[in-house]
């Protein structure tokens, strides 16, 4: 049996709660794309990440890295958001507020969920020049 984690889910939404009377979670809006009409830009809007680990066996740190694929420079890195590990055989599950992102240009960057020095998963996120129209006349 292995002693490494294993990801349910690594998801980036506008929103993700809890609800009060249960173990349910609430994600809402999720998304992988962004678009800006200019660069360099930050993507402002509220985001959080939902973190679903299964088999954790020993306390550990996360980890957030944005990281722009352009020339692999890592933009942001979280501060390390320790997690406990599991009881009676359940999952463990997150929520952690994604700061605002930085976008320098258009293009492929990455969201890196490490758990200590390992790297878990990664969400890619795509942005993309959206051409403003401007109304006739």
């Amino acid at each position: 049996m292995s002693n490494k984690p294993v990801l349910q889910a690594f998801i980036i939404a506008d929103d993700v709660y809890q609800g009060v009377n249960h173990r349910k979670f609430t994600i809402v809006g999720t998304f992988n794309m962004i678009t800006s009409v200019k660069f360099p830009t930050m993507y402002q809007k509220p985001t959080k990440a939902y973190i679903n680990i299964a088999e954790l066996r020993n306390d550990a740190e996360i980890t957030l890295r944005y990281v722009d694929l352009k020339d692999l420079s890592v933009l942001f890195e979280s501060p390390k958001f320790p997690v406990k590990k599991a009881s009676n055989n359940r999952n463990i599950e997150v929520i952690i507020d994604i700061p605002p992102l930085p976008i320098p240009h258009p293009g492929t960057f990455h969201l890196e969920l490490w758990i200590k020095d390992d790297l878990l998963s990664i969400a890619k996120i795509i942005v993309e020049e959206h051409k403003e129209t401007l109304p006739p006349g």
